[in-house]
This record gives structure tokens, C-alpha cells and sequence, in this order.
């Protein structure tokens, strides 16, 4: 290429941007990385622990007791566990239960699509947990007939306290639907 044909294309492309225009780019690059670091702060700022941790000075620190309540299960370890089922984790449930009675140690079946599948089951929330579970659905007329209870301790061993319409101050024995 000659030196014209160079001085030439040289021009074109220097002719639309002036040093003001140069100016007022790189400066707009400048603020555009300042932003996207401010914005990057911010976003570790908000670093969220987990309902099983403590958060001290935007860190994640202190574990929550084993047994304490999370969201679908318990703190076991820093971390919610859908399996551990009481104090200390003392009872594993298997894949498919819940952990419906803390106190007591003792699973109920998960509520999923097998429950539906199962003939005469449905889901409903213990008294105290509102962890829903897989129940055998009593007959509606005689569902007001079954034990009433305030604690799971009330009920059989394969059944649980669970609020129900005939009983909005206390709860009714439903039994557990056999997996």
C-alpha cells in the first residue's frame, strides 16, 4: 500500500472521531467500569447464609443448633436437612417421608405424586409443622368422628395431629397412608 492510499484511509477513520468525542468515550468507559465494580460489590454484600447459619459482619459464621427448624426439614450441621427427624438428628427419614413429628422422632410419607396414586390417600400439614404429608382421607361424613388431639403423642403411632375443618380450635388423629 502506498503512503497516500494509507493517509487517506488514515483520515476516514481519525475524521469522525475528534479528541472530544475520543474524550467523552473514554471517560464513558471509565464510569461504565466503575459501575459494573460497584455493582459486583454490592451483589457479594447481600451473600445469603442459608436458614442453618448465622450471618456476622456479611459473613456466614455461627451454626444454628442441630434440631432447629428450616425450611422442609432441620439444621443438622450447618445445612437444612429434609431427613433428620428430632433432637439431633436422632431419626433419618427414608427419600420419600417427611419428618412430621419432631418431638417424637417419627416420618410420614412425602406428599408427592404417589400419594395421589394411592387409593384414599391426600396431603395435609401436621398441627405444628405445616409440612404436608400423606394422609389416608377418611370418609368426609365420619372425619369429625376421628380422636381429636393437641399433640401427636394424642394419636396412634402411625397417625398424626392435623388441623381439619370440624375443629378449628384443636386438631384430629389421621392416619398415615401406608407407602
Amino acid at each position: 500500500m502506498d503512503a497516500k492510499r494509507f493517509d487517506g484511509m488514515a483520515r476516514l477513520v481519525f475524521v469522525a472521531v475528534t479528541r472530544r468525542r475520543l474524550t467523552r468515550l473514554l471517560a464513558g468507559f471509565g464510569v461504565s467500569i466503575t459501575l459494573a465494580a460497584i455493582v459486583a460489590d454490592d451483589a457479594g454484600a447481600s451473600k445469603k447464609c442459608g436458614s442453618c447459619l448465622t450471618k456476622k459482619k456479611g459473613k456466614c459464621k455461627k451454626k444454628r443448633p442441630n434440631g432447629t427448624r428450616c425450611p422442609g426439614g432441620q439444621c443438622f450441621k450447618g445445612s437444612c436437612d429434609a431427613s433428620c427427624c428430632g433432637a439431633g438428628c436422632a431419626t433419618r427419614c427414608g427419600a420419600s417421608e417427611v419428618c412430621a413429628d419432631p418431638p417424637g422422632q417419627r416420618c410420614a410419607p412425602i406428599c408427592d405424586d404417589a400419594c395421589f396414586a394411592r387409593t384414599n390417600c391426600a396431603c395435609t400439614a401436621t398441627f405444628d409443622t405445616e409440612i404436608p404429608y400423606c394422609f389416608v382421607m377418611p370418609d368426609p361424613n365420619a372425619v369429625c368422628a376421628t380422636p381429636e388431639c393437641d399433640s401427636h403423642a394424642d394419636c396412634a403411632p402411625d397417625a398424626f395431629c392435623s388441623f381439619v375443618a370440624c375443629t378449628p380450635a384443636g386438631g384430629r388423629c389421621l392416619d398415615s397412608c401406608p407407602g
